[in-house]
């Protein structure tokens, strides 16, 4: 694996850097994949199907996930029980209410330290506490996990497994991605300050994608630098290693590496085990900790530990480290086929679609709106009036097409958009001119 991080095609916007969104990245998939996609509203998209009902996205997850399988995955401790009735391995752990506090105590001195603490429907790190190694430092994570703010409030104690922390993206059948999360850290170079080196860090992350808005914050755990005699002053010297965060959550300014091609297929195989046991659920961001990704799941200490149902694709084609991997067009590829569609393979990621929208979008600014956040994007093409509605012809990289497809769907504030419907072109119907224009009928 490379040392030197990833760099990635970025847009900025009055020196901001914007990013992509799952459903901006899945409709891209979909369209060059030749597929016309249909949307209401930013959060959820259709491919038309050819047969049957079309296949509609709510976010990163299939719109037609049951409700069974939502509140399963959701329910950490719901998630822990199916897994370990299929015969995966599963941290022991019990989930206990606002009440039973002083039984959640009892239980972790039971189960020996360290133990883990997380609110039992919490997601993206927020109050969760590994690692545990005493009464004081429990109470302290009772009250983080608490203060997450969670639904019901319950909180899960589980025995602290060690390992090295993997994100697989798989479907029932097979994985797609597998991803390695590491704690936020920075590494010394002799000559500058632990702030000044998260300071340099963060700003390199601002031009990941999936990262830019998940920076190292140097003051959220100070006790892990205070017991190695550090401080955000100190100058560690060149090579050393200064982790920062007590888990390793990516949202917490932590690093991602890509590691499907090294990893041993029974860890793999274990992930699409673990997402045919929820039943219902199409595919997941299944968490799995191990001491050697490269060696067998059975040979080695190791745990599943959550099911995402609606998981964090973005992490899987921006890693930090090692080759990038187009999930999107997996989960196109895999799921919208199973009703007519044959997509086509794209040549390249360059996308021709004229778009079609529907509402009060006439005689409200709307295409002088759109033409401006075409140029911005780099993306050429015009846009008219066609009768009550607006149509337009954009073309350019995929990403940036869907970014202004999705922010279309909003449009000025004086419109009011109630559908948009986009079908991709082939070369043979390029009907565009240099730059990006507002014509006539």
């Amino acid at each position: 694996m490379s040392t030197e991080p990833n760099q990635y095609d970025v847009h900025v916007v009055r020196a901001r850097v914007k990013t992509y969104s799952a459903q901006m990245m899945l409709e891209a998939a979909a369209l060059l994949a030749g597929i016309t996609t249909r949307r209401h509203d930013r959060r959820r998209f259709c491919a038309e199907a050819e047969h049957g009902d079309d296949v509609c996205f709510f976010l990163s997850r299939l719109a037609s996930m049951p409700r069974s399988a939502f509140r399963a995955v959701k329910d950490k401790a719901e998630t822990r029980r199916m897994l370990a009735s299929q015969g995966l391995p599963v941290p022991e752990g019990r989930s206990f209410t606002t009440t039973q506090l002083d039984a959640a105590r009892h239980y972790a001195r039971t189960i020996g330290y360290p133990v883990v603490v997380k609110p039992a429907s919490g997601r993206q790190g927020l109050g969760v506490t590994a690692g545990i190694a005493d009464a004081r430092a429990f109470d302290a994570a009772l009250g983080a996990a608490l203060d997450a703010g969670f639904d019901d409030g319950r909180i899960l104690v589980e025995r602290h497994v060690s390992g090295r922390d993997l994100r697989v993206l798989a479907t029932g059948r097979r994985s797609l991605s597998v991803i390695e999360r590491l704690p936020a850290s920075v590494v010394g170079d002799g000559r500058s300050t632990i702030r000044e080196l998260v300071e340099r860090k963060n700003e390199a992350r601002r031009f990941n994608p999936y990262l830019k808005s998940k920076p190292i914050e140097l003051d959220r755990e100070p006790a892990l630098l205070e017991r190695r005699g550090l401080g955000p002053t100190s100058v560690p010297p060149v090579g050393m290693t200064v982790i920062l965060s007590s888990v390793a959550n990516l949202s917490r300014g932590g690093d991602s590496v890509e590691l499907s091609a090294t990893t041993h297929p029974s860890i793999t195989e274990a992930a699409a085990r673990a997402v045919r046991a929820i039943e219902g659920l199409a595919y997941g961001g299944v968490d799995i900790l191990v001491e050697d990704p490269t060696l067998p799941l059975d040979g080695q200490r190791a745990a599943v530990i959550e099911i995402n149902g609606t998981p964090d694709i973005m992490m899987h084609p921006f890693p930090v480290f090692g080759a990038p991997v187009n999930v999107a067009a997996a989960l196109i590829e895999a799921f919208v086929p199973n009703v007519g569609h044959a997509p086509r393979a794209p040549a390249s990621d360059r996308l021709r679609a004229l778009v079609r929208i529907s509402g009060r979008v006439t005689r409200v600014g709307y295409r002088r709106w759109l033409a401006r956040r075409a140029n911005r994007l780099g993306v050429v093409g015009w846009v008219r009036n066609d009768g009550d509605d607006v149509e337009a012809y954009l073309e350019g990289s995929a990403p940036r097409v869907a970014m202004l497809v999705s922010a279309a769907a909003r449009g000025p504030a004086a419109a009011s958009v109630e559908a948009i419907r986009t079908r991709p072109l082939d070369v043979s119907e390029v009907l565009v001119p240099p730059g990006f224009a507002i014509v006539a009928r």
